[in-house]
Protein backbone atom coordinates (compact mmCIF):
# COMPACT_ATOMS: atom_id res chain seq x y z
CA UNK A 1 0.00 0.00 0.00
CA UNK A 2 1.45 3.56 -1.11
CA UNK A 3 2.24 5.53 1.98
CA UNK A 4 0.43 8.95 1.90
CA UNK A 5 3.77 10.60 0.91
CA UNK A 6 3.77 8.58 -2.68
CA UNK A 7 -0.21 9.31 -2.96
CA UNK A 8 1.23 13.07 -2.52
CA UNK A 9 3.30 12.81 -5.25
CA UNK A 10 1.14 10.41 -7.42
CA UNK A 11 -2.24 12.59 -7.07
CA UNK A 12 -0.19 16.08 -7.71
CA UNK A 13 1.38 15.23 -10.67
CA UNK A 14 -0.88 12.64 -12.24
CA UNK A 15 -4.40 15.00 -11.59
CA UNK A 16 -2.93 18.62 -11.80
CA UNK A 17 -0.18 18.37 -13.84
CA UNK A 18 0.13 17.90 -17.54
CA UNK A 19 3.67 19.46 -19.63
CA UNK A 20 4.48 18.90 -23.42
CA UNK A 21 7.93 17.86 -24.87
CA UNK A 22 11.50 19.72 -24.68
CA UNK A 23 10.79 20.79 -28.28
CA UNK A 24 7.43 22.27 -27.96
CA UNK A 25 5.34 19.54 -28.75
CA UNK A 26 2.65 16.80 -27.06
CA UNK A 27 4.31 13.90 -28.80
CA UNK A 28 7.59 13.68 -26.23
CA UNK A 29 5.74 14.33 -23.11
CA UNK A 30 2.61 11.50 -22.85
CA UNK A 31 1.40 14.29 -20.08
CA UNK A 32 0.08 16.87 -22.72
CA UNK A 33 0.38 20.90 -22.47
CA UNK A 34 0.08 22.54 -19.65
CA UNK A 35 -3.72 23.37 -18.49
CA UNK A 36 -4.89 25.69 -16.12
CA UNK A 37 -5.96 24.00 -13.05
CA UNK A 38 -9.02 26.79 -11.32
CA UNK A 39 -11.61 28.62 -13.31
CA UNK A 40 -13.30 31.69 -12.73
CA UNK A 41 -16.49 29.82 -12.47
CA UNK A 42 -15.73 28.53 -9.40
CA UNK A 43 -17.66 30.41 -6.43
CA UNK A 44 -14.61 31.16 -4.08
CA UNK A 45 -12.87 32.55 -7.10
CA UNK A 46 -12.77 36.10 -7.76
CA UNK A 47 -10.11 36.26 -10.38
CA UNK A 48 -7.71 33.98 -12.73
CA UNK A 49 -5.19 34.15 -15.18
CA UNK A 50 -3.53 31.45 -17.08
CA UNK A 51 -0.48 31.35 -19.56
CA UNK A 52 1.93 28.55 -20.91
CA UNK A 53 4.68 28.84 -23.14
CA UNK A 54 6.47 25.19 -24.02
CA UNK A 55 6.81 23.12 -21.27
CA UNK A 56 6.17 25.93 -18.18
CA UNK A 57 2.96 27.58 -17.41
CA UNK A 58 1.66 30.21 -14.76
CA UNK A 59 -1.33 30.79 -13.28
CA UNK A 60 -2.77 33.09 -10.71
CA UNK A 61 -5.83 32.55 -9.05
CA UNK A 62 -7.12 35.58 -6.49
CA UNK A 63 -10.08 33.96 -3.99
CA UNK A 64 -12.71 35.49 -2.35
CA UNK A 65 -10.76 35.57 1.28
CA UNK A 66 -8.40 37.64 0.02
CA UNK A 67 -5.80 35.11 -0.43
CA UNK A 68 -3.82 34.74 -3.96
CA UNK A 69 -2.44 31.79 -5.16
CA UNK A 70 0.51 31.69 -8.19
CA UNK A 71 1.12 28.10 -9.68
CA UNK A 72 4.15 27.53 -11.41
CA UNK A 73 4.41 24.40 -13.62
CA UNK A 74 6.71 23.10 -15.80
CA UNK A 75 8.56 20.04 -17.25
CA UNK A 76 8.35 16.65 -18.63
CA UNK A 77 10.56 14.40 -17.97
CA UNK A 78 11.10 15.61 -14.14
CA UNK A 79 8.05 17.67 -13.30
CA UNK A 80 7.76 20.95 -10.55
CA UNK A 81 4.74 22.30 -9.13
CA UNK A 82 5.30 25.45 -7.02
CA UNK A 83 2.27 26.91 -4.79
CA UNK A 84 2.66 30.38 -3.36
CA UNK A 85 0.02 31.68 -1.35
CA UNK A 86 -0.02 34.99 -0.83
CA UNK A 87 -1.71 37.54 1.19
CA UNK A 88 -2.17 40.76 2.55
CA UNK A 89 -0.66 40.20 6.09
CA UNK A 90 3.45 40.14 7.05
CA UNK A 91 3.99 37.54 9.49
CA UNK A 92 7.93 38.49 10.55
CA UNK A 93 7.73 36.23 13.81
CA UNK A 94 6.60 33.14 12.71
CA UNK A 95 8.72 30.26 13.24
CA UNK A 96 8.50 27.01 11.08
CA UNK A 97 5.83 25.15 13.03
CA UNK A 98 3.55 28.32 12.58
CA UNK A 99 4.34 28.37 8.63
CA UNK A 100 4.04 24.49 8.34
CA UNK A 101 0.90 25.17 9.79
CA UNK A 102 -0.34 28.14 7.55
CA UNK A 103 0.84 25.69 4.38
CA UNK A 104 -1.70 23.37 5.44
CA UNK A 105 -4.12 25.52 5.89
CA UNK A 106 -4.10 26.80 2.56
CA UNK A 107 -4.05 23.49 1.04
CA UNK A 108 -6.94 22.51 3.10
CA UNK A 109 -8.68 25.65 1.88
CA UNK A 110 -8.36 24.47 -2.05
CA UNK A 111 -9.56 20.92 -1.10
CA UNK A 112 -13.02 22.65 0.06
CA UNK A 113 -13.04 24.89 -3.30
CA UNK A 114 -14.75 22.46 -5.36
CA UNK A 115 -15.27 18.48 -5.70
CA UNK A 116 -12.59 18.47 -8.30
CA UNK A 117 -10.40 19.32 -5.67
CA UNK A 118 -10.82 17.05 -2.45
CA UNK A 119 -7.18 15.96 -3.29
CA UNK A 120 -5.45 18.98 -2.01
CA UNK A 121 -6.30 18.21 1.48
CA UNK A 122 -3.52 15.25 0.69
CA UNK A 123 -1.09 17.88 0.56
CA UNK A 124 -2.53 19.20 3.85
CA UNK A 125 -2.22 16.12 5.51
CA UNK A 126 1.59 15.15 4.75
CA UNK A 127 2.50 18.40 5.47
CA UNK A 128 0.98 17.76 9.17
CA UNK A 129 2.37 14.51 9.32
CA UNK A 130 5.76 15.75 8.22
CA UNK A 131 5.97 18.08 10.88
CA UNK A 132 9.50 19.11 11.94
CA UNK A 133 11.01 16.69 9.38
CA UNK A 134 9.78 19.73 6.96
CA UNK A 135 12.33 22.32 7.55
CA UNK A 136 11.87 25.73 5.99
CA UNK A 137 14.01 26.53 2.81
CA UNK A 138 15.20 22.50 2.49
CA UNK A 139 13.81 20.15 -0.38
CA UNK A 140 13.31 16.86 1.48
CA UNK A 141 13.19 13.50 -0.25
CA UNK A 142 9.76 11.67 -0.34
CA UNK A 143 11.28 8.41 -2.15
CA UNK A 144 11.39 7.94 -5.45
CA UNK A 145 13.20 10.26 -6.92
CA UNK A 146 10.74 12.83 -5.41
CA UNK A 147 10.82 15.92 -3.11
CA UNK A 148 8.71 18.05 -0.82
CA UNK A 149 10.02 21.97 -0.20
CA UNK A 150 8.62 24.43 2.39
CA UNK A 151 9.60 28.20 2.57
CA UNK A 152 8.25 31.52 3.04
CA UNK A 153 8.66 35.17 1.69
CA UNK A 154 7.48 38.46 4.74
CA UNK A 155 7.97 42.11 3.37
CA UNK A 156 5.82 45.31 2.40
CA UNK A 157 2.64 44.08 4.10
CA UNK A 158 2.40 40.68 2.53
CA UNK A 159 3.11 37.23 3.36
CA UNK A 160 4.10 34.16 1.02
CA UNK A 161 3.84 30.21 1.27
CA UNK A 162 6.08 28.75 -1.08
CA UNK A 163 5.38 24.81 -1.47
CA UNK A 164 7.05 22.85 -4.07
CA UNK A 165 6.91 19.60 -5.24
CA UNK A 166 9.52 17.71 -7.54
CA UNK A 167 9.29 14.23 -9.50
Amino acid sequence: MPTPLQLLCSTALSLFFVACGSDGTTEACTKGQPVAIFSEALPRVVGQEFSAEGQSARELVRFDNQLQLEILQAGCQTITQEFRFTWPEEIPEAGPEEWRRLAAEQFHFLGDVGERYRDYHLYARVIEELGVDLPLAQAINLGNGQTLRLDRITGGGRSTIIVELKQ
